[in-house]
């Protein structure tokens, strides 16, 4: 079962939820684990950590964590982040940077790496057939993603403008960039081959993913920011 549970703030480490419904939870069930699937230095993390205190004090309690970066925390977080360490048996962050920074900052309980999952499925179709007969002929190099500076696209179209005629790009996503690229794509003389397809939704990008010879992800490392990718095979479908 899952219960709604309305939250109040939006970025990731300055929210907390509604305790409620959760405290209502805690008091009425019985739980063999928590899992907090927050960084250990958010409110969220020391909310749940306060309510979990209600009844569940001894029942172990997981977080999760994908920050890749070392960085200096403000006080209040260096002490919630501090205490969570001190509350959680486990944590299961999204790639080993993070887990290491963990580890280095003085946790010393379980670290297990579970990585993004991909349901691959649903992506790679049962035919190797190329459902997209738009581009017949022509190599189709694909992008998923928002269309922000930090992606990248932008690299990808100065490298599109190198390439023979015959490959085109396929974007595949929505941001406040796409007017920048847009315009970049014609100075470079390649807006011929770019299509910027917008949002679009799951299913269908699972769809499109078969009409795409190559899939290009640009991401650019930032000093604040550092993506991590999963490694995911790929069929060529061409």
């Amino acid at each position: 079962w899952v219960v709604a549970c309305r939250t109040f703030g939006r970025h990731p480490y300055l929210f907390l939820y509604n305790p409620i419904p959760i405290a209502r939870r805690l008091l009425t069930k019985r739980f063999d684990v928590i899992d907090v699937h927050e960084e250990p230095a958010s409110l969220a993390a020391l909310e749940l950590r306060l309510l979990s205190r209600l009844r569940h004090a001894r029942v172990p309690m997981v977080m999760y964590g994908a920050q890749n970066l070392e960085k200096r925390y403000a006080w209040p977080f260096r002490w919630i982040e501090r205490h969570s360490f001190r509350r959680i048996a486990a944590v299961y962050p999204c790639n080993s940077d993070a887990g290491k920074i963990f580890q280095g900052r003085g946790f010393r309980g379980l670290v297990r790496v579970l990585p993004l999952g991909v349901a691959v499925n649903e992506v790679v179709p049962t035919s190797l057939t190329r459902l997209d007969t738009a581009h017949s002929g022509r190599c189709v190099i694909g992008y998923v993603g928002r269309l922000e500076e930090h992606k990248g696209v932008q690299v990808l179209l100065r490298a599109l403008a190198r390439l023979p005629e015959r490959f085109c790009l396929q974007a595949v996503g929505d941001g406040s960039h796409r007017g920048e690229l847009e315009a970049l794509a014609l100075s470079l003389g390649v807006a011929d081959r770019v299509e910027f397809v917008g949002h679009r939704s799951q299913s269908d990008v699972n769809r499109m993913y078969a009409g795409f010879d190559l899939l290009a992800v640009p991401s650019q490392t930032r000093p604040n920011w550092v993506e991590q990718f999963g490694r995911i095979v790929v069929e060529a479908m061409a």
